[in-house]
């Protein structure tokens, strides 16, 4: 037999071609693999889809973590026909009883018990020249106040003073007799309080106590009032954008756009503007504005960028922007955060845990919506309150409100959730791939309830009982953190540019309108330093202060009644400070030459102004001239000339100058009137009319007179105002 040949191997070349097809397969599902994973990081998809609860509080981490940021606010109001289960804000859920009103009733006889304890005790001081030992000495025969509680009276000082005491119920009470005690105020501890003299003297009331309703219900309820004045066919449509850029101690340059949009029936608003802040300037353009309201010369500024600089905003008692702090913006943020961050811990609200993805110029962002847990809302007011009370203080966001807190617990509150439930929504989106929050939305239904407001309407037929009105509130946040360049208009006025085209002045008008004004903010505020302090200031820094700030050295020699009473002057300014930015002088810009005197009393403010050209045949500014007297000896009468209320150039304020009395120093100068026209020779030489001629252009009327009269003493017809 014969050995069978062998055969090639039949596998050799079918081998190759599998291990191509495997080669094949693997790089197909690795490249399906890439394209997924791309797709799923950018949709959001498994594995990259994030935990909701997760995604939501990691968001507001986040809060604290953005230096720079594009936004956008827009507000919207629309007319659109009403939803079956829309409903009116009724009355009802408005109409709060609490069950401290007897407090508050008892709370108002009281104060109407001090008004009488005022009046006769007034009547017999005035009669006796002392108080008297016992209330019914004068007549008064209110003895307890309405809880059957004996009033507190004693006299002191030899029965020139007294302390009467009354103990109130409520904080609302106190509140109200802080306000109504216009320059000294009782001794309050508490809820007692403590009138003497003085304090019940200045005491007046006004208006009834009553449960006060929270603020956020008024705004409510404001909201649903003011609708019924819009017609059914509504649309108003508001953007707000910019772009800010942090800076370390800074408030950000920024760079915001605002566009208003109206539409009421047949008529229709627009208007535009932009704001620019850049380093320690601001700059203003406005693109547009109806003209019905386009008044005070704003036409020539139109679509004209304006610079402002800090010392422009100092005239008006406005501090330089660049020097503020970042530590309030920082101390929101964190109090924005430990908002949520505490409601998630108290379970007061809902919706956090789940989202929906939706698709906004073409990206996806987590959708939540978010409501608040009825049983937990009261826990979670305390809770809040007192974290923020212990953590920032005087500068929460939100404070505790005993009303607040007890109308929470009232059925009154539990209509209105149930209102807001079905009528406010609130919408958080977040972006799945940076974890930063996206918007804030709110979305608000309102019905107009036009027979209970009473109003037949604005608007007339145009209005109608089948719609509704949605408000709709929304703040985007875009570009975190990416690299944003606000650069200054190259192309500006400036702001005494802007006031110049506006008013007609011309610039050294304007300069001598800005230096007066500045010069009588400060006197005003040297004033009140004094009556604080007993003294004035060292220095114009000074008056930066508030009354606290500020140490009483002696009582003020000027305060001689209730207007000038100390005690007052402390209270109107116990948290805004006299000034809040000291203006530099309005030519050179420097600092102002001021000096403390040795005399306590006296202080010494020198300045320079420069008198605008006269143009002849206007009557000059009335801060030009002034009226003068200077008593005449021989005569024994006064002579009555008019002259100019200030030296061209080197001008002294003291104290003894009254309020816009300027000149070389605070006496009275002699003014010299050669040709007894009733125009000082200062001032005719200003005027250009003939100091030693009683009738310069010979119409038989003196210069003064036709002065007086508004009529032209150098020739014929009358005198003009050139500017405003």
């Amino acid at each position: 037999m014969g050995v069978a040949p062998v055969q090639p191997s039949q596998n050799i070349t079918p081998a190759k071609k599998s291990y191509g097809r495997i080669f094949w397969t693997v790089l197909i599902v690795i490249l399906l693999a890439v394209a997924y994973s791309a797709s799923a990081y950018f949709l959001n998809l498994w594995p990259f889809s994030a935990n909701p609860r997760v995604l939501f509080t990691e968001s507001f981490n986040n809060l604290l973590k953005i230096d720079s940021v594009s936004s956008s606010i827009n507000i919207k109001l629309n007319a659109q026909d009403k939803e079956k289960d829309a409903e009116k804000l009724s009355t009802e859920l408005l109409q709060y009883t609490s069950e401290k009103q007897p407090m508050y009733d008892r709370d108002n006889d009281r104060i109407r018990d001090i008004g009488i304890v005022k009046s006769k005790l007034q009547q017999f001081f005035y009669q006796n020249k002392n108080y008297p030992i016992t209330l019914d000495l004068a007549g008064i025969t209110i003895s307890k106040d309405p809880s059957g509680k004996i009033y507190t009276y004693e006299t002191k000082d030899s029965q020139k003073d007294f302390n009467f005491v009354v103990d109130f119920e409520t904080i609302e009470a106190v509140d109200l007799i802080k306000k109504s005690s216009y320059s000294d105020t009782p001794d309050i501890s508490g809820n007692k309080v403590t009138f003497h003299k003085n304090s019940l003297e200045s005491f007046y009331s006004y208006g009834t106590l009553k449960p006060k309703l929270p603020g956020f219900v008024n705004i409510i309820s404001s909201l649903n009032s003011s609708i019924v004045y819009l017609p059914s066919d509504t649309n108003i449509n508001i953007d707000i954008s910019g772009t800010a850029q942090s800076k370390k101690q800074n408030i950000p340059d920024t760079r915001l756009s605002a566009n208003v949009d109206a539409k009421f029936s047949d008529m229709s608003y627009k208007a535009g503007a932009e704001v620019l802040k850049k380093d320690a300037d601001i700059y203003f353009k406005l693109n547009s504005f109806p003209s019905l309201f386009l008044f005070g010369g704003m036409d020539k500024i139109k679509q004209k960028w304006i610079q402002i600089t800090p010392d422009d905003l100092s005239a008006y008692g406005i501090q330089d922007f660049a020097k503020a702090d970042t530590e309030l913006k920082q101390q929101v943020l964190e109090q924005i955060k430990s908002i949520f961050t505490l409601a998630l811990s108290d379970d007061a609200i809902s919706g956090y845990d789940k989202a929906e993805v939706v698709k906004i110029n073409g990206k996806n962002y987590y959708k939540y919506t978010i409501a608040l847990n009825k049983n937990k809302i009261v826990k979670f007011y305390k809770d809040l309150t007192d974290e923020f009370n212990n953590q920032f203080g005087d500068k929460s966001i939100i404070k505790f409100d005993q009303t607040t807190y007890d109308y929470m617990q009232s059925p009154a509150f539990d209509k209105l959730y149930d209102y807001i439930s079905k009528n406010i929504k609130f919408y958080y989106y977040v972006d799945p791939i940076g974890h930063y929050p996206f918007r804030f939305e709110y979305n608000v239904r309102l019905v107009p309830d036009y027979e209970a407001s009473g109003m037949s309407g604005l608007f007339g037929s145009a209005r109608a009982s089948d719609k509704q009105f949605i408000l709709n509130l929304s703040v985007s946040l875009t570009d975190i953190n990416k690299a944003i360049k606000i650069d200054a208009p190259k192309d500006f006025m400036t702001f005494m540019d802007a006031q110049i085209s506006m008013t007609g002045q011309t610039k050294e008008q304007y300069l001598m309108a800005k230096q007066t004004a500045n010069i009588s903010s400060m006197q005003r505020a040297l004033n009140n330093y004094y009556y604080i302090a007993g003294v004035y200031p060292k220095s114009l820094d000074d008056l930066m202060k508030t009354s606290s700030q500020i140490t009483v050295v002696k009582a003020p020699f000027l305060a001689t009644n209730a207007s000038s009473d100390s005690e007052y002057y402390k209270k109107q300014f116990a948290k805004n400070p006299l000034l809040k930015a000291v203006p530099k002088d309005a030519y050179t810009l420097n600092a102002y030459t001021y000096s403390a005197q040795t005399d306590p009393d006296d202080y010494k403010l020198s300045f320079t102004i420069k008198l605008p050209p006269y143009e002849k045949g206007t009557m000059p500014s009335y801060s030009i001239y002034k009226n003068n007297s200077v008593y005449n000896s021989v005569t024994n009468k006064y002579d009555y000339s008019i002259d100019l209320a200030y030296n061209d150039g080197i001008n002294n304020v003291t104290a003894s100058s009254y309020m816009g009395s300027y000149g070389d120093d605070s006496k009275q100068k002699v003014v010299v009137d050669s040709d007894k026209d009733g125009l000082s020779d200062n001032f005719e030489a200003y005027l250009g009319t003939n100091q030693q001629k009683k009738d310069t252009d010979g119409d038989g009327i003196s210069d003064g007179e036709e002065f007086q009269l508004g009529s032209n003493p150098l020739g014929t017809g009358s005198l003009t105002r050139s500017y405003y």
